[in-house]
């Protein structure tokens, strides 16, 4: 499905973004995988497969980055904007640090990427964008003032990029997830996992897998009528 085609993927270190990588791969992509681990990924070793290391807040290495896809490749296909940290805290007890780290990760890294490889879409005249998001962004959650509004923003980012780079061949959508099946969710207490999932229809958490497939959804022709949107991916809860 993506043969010949270049993906650009943030977060691969692991879990969904190592998940969302692997299938890029596994569809003929070409991916350049975006992390701050300079240990070679178990998973990811594969012709197709680069690996660079650097931080998403630093805007000279994500233009490297961009710049080194399109030497290698001619082009750049599809962004997903997968990196992303929590530090969780109530919000009367929520440092500046604690705010400042996780909107400049999150929000901030998902602009310089966006605003790195639109310049050339516009000249291909066509491109995907995935930004992750999360249930949290739609509807807010306790002890995650910080995450809740930087995907919030990144939301509000989604569906002003769609509606400026429509007419140019350009999709941007989002993803917003609630529990996945990774190693992240084993730092979540499971008194809080517990009673979403009682108001979650399938009564279960989500998989990597779940998440990739949709990835790949909404970076294929099949979504060619839906920008701007965000796509829940949280097993039918109840909000």
């Amino acid at each position: 499905m993506f043969s010949k085609q270049t993906v650009v993927v943030s977060g691969v270190s692991r879990g969904i973004g190592k998940g969302i990588a692997q299938a890029f791969l596994a569809q003929g992509a070409t991916v350049f995988g975006i992390c701050r681990s300079t240990t070679p990924i178990s998973g990811l070793q594969h012709e197709r497969f680069t690996q660079l290391s650097g931080d998403i807040t630093d805007r000279g290495f994500i233009d490297a980055v961009v710049n080194q896809a399109i030497a290698d490749t001619g082009s750049i296909d599809v962004l997903v904007n997968n990196a992303g940290i929590t530090k969780d805290n109530l919000f009367s007890h929520m440092s500046y640090d604690e705010f400042h780290q996780v909107l400049s990760t999150n929000f901030i890294g998902t602009l310089n990427c966006c605003q790195a490889v639109l310049p050339r879409m516009v000249r291909q005249g066509t491109g995907k964008i995935v930004n992750m998001v999360s249930q949290s962004g739609i509807s807010g959650r306790e002890g995650q003032a910080n995450y809740a509004t930087s995907k919030g923003a990144i939301i509000g980012l989604t569906r002003t990029i769609a509606r400026q780079y429509g007419h140019c061949g350009i999709y941007c959508n989002a993803l917003a997830p609630t529990f996945i099946a990774t190693d992240m969710i084993d730092d979540i207490p499971e008194a809080v996992i517990r009673p979403v999932l009682r108001h979650t229809a399938l009564g279960r958490v989500g998989t990597v897998s779940e998440i990739a497939d949709a990835t790949l959804y909404l970076s294929s022709s099949a979504s060619n009528y839906q920008t701007g949107s965000v796509l829940r991916l949280d097993g039918g809860l109840a909000v």
